[in-house]
This record gives structure tokens, sequence and C-alpha cells, in this order.
């Protein structure tokens, strides 16, 4: 389960990454996504990573064998 200041974004990375998929497909954008240089898929798992990193850093709770 990955948890950020108690909200839930996801129980697994591999569901984080759909919905990272689905927002930078419907015209979302992150600072790995601009400029879109990248099929969405690739920046999509670049963003997870980046965000898993930022977890990481920030002190976010990434719990679970498939979120480490």
């Amino acid at each position: 389960m990955i948890i950020h200041r108690g909200h839930i974004w996801a129980a697994t990375m591999e569901e984080l990454l759909e919905k990272i998929t689905i927002y930078l497909a419907h015209g979302g954008y992150t600072a790995l996504a601009e400029p879109r240089t990248r099929p969405v898929r690739e920046q999509a798992v670049l963003t997870c990573y980046e965000w898993k990193a930022t977890a990481v850093r920030t002190g976010m709770e990434i719990n679970g064998s498939e979120d480490s």
C-alpha cells in the first residue's frame, strides 16, 4: 500500500503505474513527462520510479513486497 499524508494513493506500484499512465494519456503531465518526447507508458514508468525515489526522500510510506 502506498500512503502519503494519510491518503492511500494505490495498493501496489503496478496500480500507481496504471493511474499515472491514464493521467498522462488524458493530457496530464509530470515533471518527467514534459516535454513529451517519450511514449506515455515509458513516461509513466519513469514517473513511477521518480515517485518511489521521492517517497523515500520525503518519508512517504511504501509497504508490501510489491512496492519495495
